[in-house]
């Protein structure tokens, strides 16, 4: 039975510095995805707002009150988390204004540094970086209950890049003012069961692919619809080794045009952060030999590098002649 596989990938990720998660890169194109958003809650409505923010404990210093700190501004209202589809000029702003904002905080310029992160929310309110950069800022400003507002709507909207960046700061020194805190622990504690394994996230990648020829192709949540995914192209007369995508759309097409005849999966074998794809039903085809994840701890938050090999004009069941 003749198979084709017409194969696209939501959006993906890739991480800067070795894939340290502290120095994330988001990238978008303009993609198909539905945009999900989650507000961040008012200073005044925290308590009776949907999203759920624990209330800071008595462990914040009296000398440094949640909202005020010595030299330190009042919280503007944040805009909502939002990912999804989004233009790339907003977002490349955006990994600009974080990094001055980096600068700035390691200079010492805490409310410098709270300005540019909260400018590169405006420009991109699901860059989860300026999002997180700016709660620690807060936290090294001893401003607990901002810390648990800033937050509190990457637990709402659960996504794994979402949940990744609460665990991490579980456990950042640079939050080290917030974590006795009982809200915090509440707010940052107990994730990751969510989250799968490599091996797991591995075959519900490779099934994903296998479902690729229906007309409603599914979502998965680890095809992150903001980041970037690289394509190692070691197939047959493959134009360039390495491929950026910005986004599914392009992703989507890109496969399309590259591999029209499927890409098929092999016999996993997974170590570190990626698993090796082995023993492909023919080596012919145009077969994963590499899938690659951001992970934290033991779990897989999403894929951001996928290698393939083969022909792509062959398909499947053709007798090569």
């Amino acid at each position: 039975m003749h198979m084709r596989l017409g194969v696209w990938v939501g959006a993906l990720g890739i991480f800067a510095a070795g894939c340290d998660s502290a120095k994330l890169k988001e990238f978008v194109w303009k993609s198909e995805a539905p945009v999900a958003t989650v507000a961040a809650p008012s200073q005044a409505s925290a308590s009776a707002n949907r999203v759920s923010v624990p209330a800071a404990s008595s462990t914040v210093p009296s000398a440094l009150p949640a909202h005020t700190a010595p030299g330190a501004s009042a919280l503007p209202e944040l805009p909502p988390l939002a990912r999804g589809a989004l233009d790339l000029v907003p977002i490349k702003a955006a990994r600009d204004l974080v990094d001055k904002a980096e600068a700035s905080e390691k200079a010492g310029a805490l409310e410098q540094a709270l300005a540019e992160n909260l400018e590169a929310m405006n420009s991109d309110p699901g860059h989860l970086n300026a999002r997180y950069g700016y709660a620690r800022v807060l936290a090294k400003q001893g401003r607990i209950a901002d810390v648990l507002s800033t937050l509190a709507p990457l637990k709402a909207l659960g996504c794994p890049m979402c949940i990744e960046r609460l665990m991490a700061a579980a456990t950042d020194p640079e939050f080290a003012s917030a974590q006795k805190d009982k809200g915090f622990v509440e707010l940052t504690g107990g994730l990751g069961k969510e989250l799968p394994k490599l091996s797991s996230a591995a075959k519900r990648m490779e099934e994903w692919f296998m479902t690729t020829q229906n007309a409603v192709r599914p979502e998965e949540s680890l095809l992150d619809p903001r980041a970037l995914i690289v394509v190692e192209d070691r197939s047959l007369k493959a134009p360039a080794r390495y491929v950026q995508l910005l986004g599914n759309a392009e992703f989507r097409k890109f496969l399309k045009a590259r591999f029209p005849n499927g890409v098929y999966p092999g016999k996993l074998s997974c170590a570190g952060s990626c698993c090796k794809q082995t023993s492909p039903l023919d080596l012919r085809l145009a077969h994963l030999s590499e899938l690659c994840f951001k992970t934290i701890g033991a779990a897989a938050v999403h894929l951001y590098k996928i290698q393939i090999e083969g022909d792509p004009a062959q398909g499947f069941g053709d007798d090569g002649e």
